[in-house]
């Protein structure tokens, strides 16, 4: 028996497509597929079938099509669970899952090199799309967010596909599809990417050139930013004639794709797409099966709602980045593009202009503390702000107009300290090398110590604070003393001064823990990185200004439950047997979060 999603609900057993029923029957089976193996009450069925005033006798119509459904697919797929349903059914059963699995494939085989069999591979997993996933219910609101879901799980599989034909030197047969997909998704920088190596293969370089100004002109009128510095050093390679442009992918490998050619996980233990589908209602239809994009959100006077980022530093040479400040700039750029708001950015601390610009105004980090944007935020009531750090307690306190960025440090730190638990030699200390003992660090410890003893309780955790955060050589001394006393687990909790923990914990041997970003490119000693989401959270707040749901005068707390933090790129070294408890352990705080909120 297989479920089949991907185009109009199908069920087929033996080759032969079981017919359904009637229209709210099939919403039924979509509801409970989407929620296949998670019990769903009657309660949530009924919300979800009738989206209006239900009728007095809806409990009793889902039974009467439950039961029509059981004859289809037998007693023990679909069970009573409790007041609800559970519809069982294996992995292997839905076409989504073997598509995905197909496409996982075809990413490997592309990272190893192998582009014409990444190309086949790419191809083999899209022949099983058979149009517009579930298109009759496009309309029924618990439907979309998975609609969305799959449209972009589609998308992506097709940018992947067409970056394998650029390297198999394939470019000149691509114009056409990626000229389609580009008017109908104008603001995905990946496919304009593509079109212009695709076009520059085939001896088309003033088209090329063209595609990217029209990009440019696009991104400039409509959001107020330019193109990233992944599109500009192509336009530049391609006025260069580069050569190396022959057979080339249209994103560039960084570290972490480097890192995933030597087949590492990247676990991000968390759920963006539950989240953001619950707090963005119908902006999740982002790129629909029409390509359209959402209406954009309106501020005073009808106009779209303004954003802008502050950066305390002086604005990049052009072509490069700012990494200081990449991580919320690319937030709120993704959070822009996908409700069409208008965004900026400013550099030098230029909040007067900021302010008089924008409705929200995301602030960098800034060094020395922030008592001066508290100010701006006394003087300039009206003004929203967004601050990477708590308010509780601090120069935000009781200003309504700022709303902090909370990590669950403690819950990060634990998943760590389980990891290092589960790795450590029998018998031998785990250690954690601190910056300066500031209040996310020593949470980051707290919990690291907590999730290591909740593995072995009598287990010795090693500390020591190097009072920095940037230079490398007292976070190497603090590690290597550490290891001299039978550490075979070094969590960094150091920044960049981390980095000098890692290579001593790669020479001498033993595994190490990152931080901040996915530091598996440093070497295979590299156990996982626990890794806070600046990108995400920043987005995540600007959705939220938009839906006017952003907490006022509070924090945004963000955890393993909205995406905003977990552990990435997990080592292949790690065994199974652990990777599953700590993928447990996960699960269980997850459940408390979404609980908690």
């Amino acid at each position: 028996m297989e479920f089949r999603q991907l185009g109009p609900l199908e069920l087929v057993e033996d080759g032969v497509t079981v017919r359904l029923g009637g229209p709210r029957q099939r919403a039924l089976l979509s509801f409970l597929l989407i929620h296949r193996n998670e019990p769903v009450s009657t309660e949530r069925i009924v919300d979800a079938l009738w989206e209006t005033e239900a009728p007095r006798t809806a409990a009793q119509i889902v039974r009467v099509y439950v039961s029509q459904l059981r004859k289809l697919l037998g007693p023990d797929v679909l069970v009573t669970h409790g007041n609800g349903y559970v519809l069982r059914v294996a992995e292997e059963d839905v076409d989504v899952n073997r598509f995905e699995q197909r496409v996982g494939e075809a990413r490997r085989l592309l990272a190893a090199g192998e582009a014409v069999a990444a190309v086949e591979a790419f191809d083999d997993a899209l022949s099983r799309w058979r149009g517009s996933p579930l298109p009759e219910l496009a309309y029924d609101r618990f439907a979309q967010p998975e609609i969305a879901r799959l449209e972009e799980l589609r998308l992506a599989a097709l940018e992947d596909r067409f970056d394998a034909a650029l390297a198999a030197g394939r470019g000149g047969d691509l114009v056409a599809a990626l000229e389609h997909l580009v008017a109908l998704h104008p603001l995905r920088e990946r496919l304009r990417a593509q079109l212009m190596l695709a076009l520059y293969g085939a001896d088309r370089q003033a088209d090329a050139l063209a595609v990217y100004q029209d990009g440019r002109r696009l991104l400039v009128e409509e959001l107020g930013i330019e193109p990233s510095e992944t599109l500009r050093r192509l336009e530049a390679r391609i006025l260069q004639h580069d050569p190396s442009l022959e057979r080339t992918a249209a994103w560039p490998v960084t570290a972490n794709a480097t890192a995933a050619k030597r087949r590492r996980d990247a676990l991000l233990v968390g759920v963006a797409a539950l989240l953001l589908a619950a707090v963005t209602g119908a902006y999740v239809l982002i790129y629909g099966g029409h390509g359209g994009a959402t209406a954009a959100a309106h501020g005073p006077s009808g106009r779209p709602l303004r954003v802008a980022a502050v950066n305390p530093i002086p604005a990049p040479p052009p072509g490069q980045e700012a990494p200081v400040v990449e991580e919320p700039i690319t937030g709120m750029r993704a959070a822009a593009i996908q409700l069409r708001l208008r965004s900026r950015e400013y550099w030098r601390g230029d909040f007067n202009d900021a302010q008089a610009w924008a409705d929200l105004v995301v602030v960098g980090a800034v060094p020395g503390g922030y008592s001066f944007v508290a100010e701006f935020a006394r003087e300039h009531p009206h003004t929203r702000y967004l601050v990477p750090e708590s308010v509780r307690g601090s120069v935000f306190h009781g200003l309504r107009n700022v709303t902090g960025i909370a990590f669950d440090d403690r819950e990060l730190g634990y998943l760590a300290g389980a990891l290092a638990a589960l790795m450590a030699k029998p018998g031998s200390p785990v250690s954690a090398v601190g910056g300066v003992p500031e209040r996310p660090v020593n949470e980051l410890i707290a919990g690291y110590r907590a999730g290591a003893r909740s593995i072995r309780p009598r287990l010795r955790v090693l500390v020591d604070y190097t009072q920095t955060f940037v230079d490398q050589p007292p976070c190497e001394q603090a590690a290597n003393s550490q290891i001299d006393r039978g550490s075979t687990v070094v969590f960094d909790v150091a920044g960049t001064c981390g980095y000098g923990a890692m290579q001593a914990a790669g020479i001498r041997g033993v595994w190490g823990i990152g931080v901040d970003s996915d530091l598996s490119y440093l070497g295979p000693q590299i156990l996982a990185s626990a890794v806070k989401r600046m990108d995400r959270a920043t987005e995540l707040a600007v959705t939220l200004f938009a839906r006017g749901r952003l907490p006022a005068g509070r924090d945004l707390k963000l955890n393993l439950a909205n995406d905003a933090a977990g552990l990435v790129g997990i080592s292949d070294r790690v065994p199974q047997q652990a990777r599953a408890r700590l993928e447990a352990i996960a699960e269980r705080l997850r459940a408390h979060d979404a609980n908690a909120g």
